[in-house]
């Protein structure tokens, strides 16, 4: 199911590709600026998600060293599409939005607010996702239009926002995952939970 399988030699050029035979073929393209090559060439596994810099399509590229008699001589990389994740997320009715290590959301349910950072930048993270040309050749990550009201005692927080010039209310809860440094953050609609707190506290006064 992964969308290419390729092998660069030392200097991130594409020497062998599964879509050597396709208009976005990888074979001669260089690759050497991408983090994933970088410590991969260093003898360390790297999962990245990025946009393709040659096919502009976004997926998660998986890279391991190729070892010849102890030496590292090249690096092997597969690239996993999350398309079907996302299409999946489209049609649940609780909102899910997946955030990178750096808090910029890349994935999830509201197209509105992918590409946006759940917290202020700083320049030296802005500096690293635009020398690895993370995602493409944008440069810009607004701050997200999120109002958070912190509930004591909890881990979930209510988020107030706006998706499709409708004001939102969310009850949102984060889940971080570790191994990839990134958050997951999993929302459903507050209006039933207010309303819920509201007879009950009806229900208490009576």
């Amino acid at each position: 199911g992964s969308d290419a399988l390729y092998v660069m030699n030392l200097k991130g050029i594409t020497v062998a590709a599964s879509n050597w035979n396709t208009a976005s073929s990888f074979m001669g393209q260089n690759y050497a600026t991408r983090p994933y090559f970088q410590n991969a060439l260093e003898g360390r596994r790297q999962l990245f998600y990025g946009i393709g810099l040659t096919t502009a399509i976004p997926g998660l590229f998986i890279a391991e060293p190729v070892r010849q008699s102890g030496q590292i001589v090249g690096v092997v990389a597969v690239k996993v599409s999350l398309r079907e994740i996302e299409k999946a997320w489209a049609n649940l009715s609780t909102p899910v939005m997946l955030a990178d290590s750096r808090g910029i959301f890349f994935l999830g349910a509201i197209d509105e607010w992918k590409y946006q950072s759940r917290q202020p930048l700083a320049a030296k993270d802005i500096d690293w996702v635009l020398k690895h040309k993370q995602y493409a050749s944008r440069d810009s990550f607004p701050l997200i239009n999120w109002r958070i009201q912190q509930l004591a005692g909890q881990a979930n927080y209510i988020i107030e926002s706006t998706v499709e010039k409708q004001a939102r209310r969310y009850l949102a809860l984060d889940e971080a995952l570790p191994e990839l440094a990134w958050t997951l953050t999993i929302m459903t609609d507050y209006a039933p939970v207010d309303k819920a707190r509201w007879l009950t506290w009806i229900f208490g006064s009576l």
